[in-house]
């Protein structure tokens, strides 16, 4: 018996059915003044997926925002444009996986360029296969991989930046340097070599004035600015523990020269290398700094095997200990490319001039259904390089519901309590999809009890419990057209403050949005309704004995009883409901790049929080560690 109701005319295209729907419940409720609960599922109208991304001249980008005329990286270590952006829809999704354990996700009608250890020594070129082509047949009958990718050159990104630190003195003071400012700028090291290298590239007149025995504190000239410690400042590195540390973007993309100088400066210090195989490992601490080495590896034509250690053993003084978890990278750099300058280590090292860097495909697996787009550029061989959130909600149907009631009665407030991290995003709606609504927010403040007398000049008040709870005497002054609650599970305690302050307000009519009407028992569904339409449930104990208990004991008359009682009051849609109706996902990625102040503060309390961990599994153990880890 709910009747259809004509869209607000500036939110007639925006409204789709089930939001509709959604509008013609809130009228319906409204005309009777009834409190109801619109209880759409979470995720309704929302979708966030996680894309590839592409190398580029700046660095990583994400496939999906690539347009015609931007640049990729091909696979001869030079940029090519993007001639051609194919959007595909979506699409099953395999996970494609190497021997060097990255991956990436494609279509199954992707075309990649591969080649079989035997066609590779009979000098046949690359054959082009789709992924069906390449996972019916992965393996030959020994069990080898079948199909290995082409090795990329040498990247030459055509950035030439001014580094404010030589490379390899960054490279070193990212393996061995202190950054944490207890003792200032620090430099550990029994290598002679290194010692000299980095008494040669520190700023003229600052030098290494010794605390102990193979510890050194980096001095600048008194009275002048440091200029290293600027630097590593301005990159957000100051500060940064050994489990914080970072390559800055700029280095990544560096000539390259300044690339192997500091991959270098990498594995002097924190790299090693077997003498019975030449294998080059590097370990940190910092999952960052491994991800970091692996990229500039890879960007040198070399490949880097990614693992993880949870408890590295090493021996002090004849006595075996647990170290912290560790990331080790394994390297493999074409022969041209010395890995170290560090004598006694490059002294172990044999360049492989036989088996060269190689990554076969070892696993195509089906992930999930995504979103597809290709691209071609103008690349000789075609190929280029890939690398290892609408928000609608509820608001919208209310922000339209608003509007309406506005135009039929006049101009009367409407309150909206909300969380306080999802105030600015009820304001951002409104001035979007109805900005002829005026809108005030209320927030902390000195200046907030002076705007409760201009309330009469807006359509609609948005705030929060937290400042509901605070004002709740000035707010009870007012009688509101509507009072909505959203995400009204927060008022689900009946005996808490802010349940009794919602309680108390005025209104003509209250709405209630939640995605989960009942987050951890019936009692909840109960309390909700005790604010929208109080008396509809009984009391509290009468609801326990005749709803609560006897459906938790899996009474079907009395779960059909309650469910006759709530069905005029509640609209419930899942996102199954209404998939058909929600638009092709729509993703976006923003990466917002850390002030230095920031990045300090952020790494600061995640070493903090590390410190705590261990401490606390050290003590207790990892049941107790893992508490505290949620904790």
């Amino acid at each position: 018996g709910i009747e259809e109701v004509e869209p607000p005319e500036i939110l007639e295209h925006v409204l789709r059915d089930y939001q509709r729907r959604g509008l013609d419940f809130l009228t319906y409720l409204s005309s009777f003044r009834f409190g109801g609960i619109l209880a759409d599922d979470m995720g309704v109208g929302k979708a966030g997926a996680t894309h590839q991304r592409v190398v580029t001249p700046t660095g990583l980008r994400r496939f999906g925002d690539l347009r015609v005329g931007d640049q990729v990286m091909g696979r001869d270590g030079l940029p090519h444009n993007v001639v051609g952006v194919y959007p595909q829809g979506v699409l099953p999704g395999y996970r494609v996986t190497f021997s060097d354990r990255s991956s990436t996700l494609c279509s199954d009608d992707h075309l990649w360029a591969v080649n079989s250890a035997v066609r590779k020594k009979r000098g046949l070129p690359y054959r082009v296969l789709t992924t069906r082509q390449v996972r019916e047949r992965l393996y030959d009958a020994a069990g080898n991989a079948r199909h290995y990718i082409p090795i990329a050159d040498p990247m030459h990104f055509g950035q030439r930046p001014s580094l404010p630190i030589d490379p390899y003195l960054l490279g070193m003071l990212l393996g061995d340097g202190g950054m944490t400012q207890r003792h200032g700028l620090t430099f550990t090291t029994a290598d002679a070599e290194l010692f000299e290298a980095c008494c040669e590239l520190l700023p003229t007149g600052s030098e290494l004035a010794p605390i102990h025995q193979y510890h050194y504190r980096i001095r600048r000239p008194r009275g002048a600015r440091n200029h290293l410690l600027a630097a590593l400042d301005e990159f957000g590195l100051t500060g940064c523990g050994s489990a914080m540390k970072f390559v800055p973007s700029m280095y990544k993309t560096a000539p390259l020269g300044d690339r192997l100088a500091l991959l270098q400066g990498l594995l002097d210090t924190d790299g090693t290398t077997q003498p019975q195989n030449g294998n080059v490992e590097f370990t940190s601490t910092s999952d960052q700094l491994a991800q970091d080495v692996a990229f500039l590896v890879r960007s040198l034509g070399g490949v880097a095997r990614m693992r993880y250690k949870a408890e590295p053993k090493y021996v002090h003084k004849g006595e075996t200990r647990i170290g912290k978890p560790a990331y080790r990278v394994g390297i493999s750099l074409p022969p041209e490319f010395p890995p170290f300058r560090l004598p006694r280590k490059m002294a172990r090292y044999t360049p492989r001039t036989k088996y060269l860097p190689t990554r076969a495909i070892t696993s195509v697996e089906y992930e999930q259904d995504v979103e597809m787009v290709c691209i071609a550029v103008d690349a000789p061989d075609k190929l280029f390089l890939l690398d290892d959130f609408i928000v609608t909600h509820n608001t919208v149907q209310v922000i339209a519901h608003i509007v309406k009631r506005k135009e039929m009665e006049g101009e009367v407030p409407v309150l909206v309590i909300a969380p306080t991290s999802v105030t600015h995003t009820w304001e951002n709606e409104i001035k979007k999809f109805a900005p002829t609504l005026r809108t005030l927010r209320l927030q902390s403040g000195s200046d907030r009890a002076a705007k409760y007398e201009t309330i009469f000049d807006y359509d609609v008040v948005v705030t929060s419990y937290a400042l509901a709870r605070l004002d709740a005497a000035q707010l009870e002054r007012f009688r509101f057209r509507t009072l909505v609650l959203d995400e009204a599970q927060n008022t689900k305690n009946p005996g808490s403050q802010i349940a009794k302050v919602v309680r108390g307000l005025q209104a003509d009519h209250r709405l209630a949005l939640t995605g989960t009407p009942v987050e951890n028992s019936l009692r909840d569904l109960w309390a909700i309704f005790g604010f929208v339409e109080p008396g509809l449930l009984g009391s509290e104990a009468s609801f326990r004995r005749r709803f609560e208990l006897p459906i938790a004991d899996g009474d079907e008359g009395a779960a059909a009883a309650l469910r006759s009682r709530l069905e005029p009051f509640l609209l419930r849609r899942t996102k199954e409901d209404v998939a058909r109706e929600l638009p092709e996902r729509t993703e976006a990625v923003i990466e917002c790049e850390l002030t230095p102040l920031q990045r300090r503060l952020y790494r600061g309390i995640a070493e903090a929080a590390r410190r705590d961990v261990l401490a606390k599994y050290d003590e207790e153990g990892a049941e107790s560690a893992t508490v505290h880890v949620l904790a």
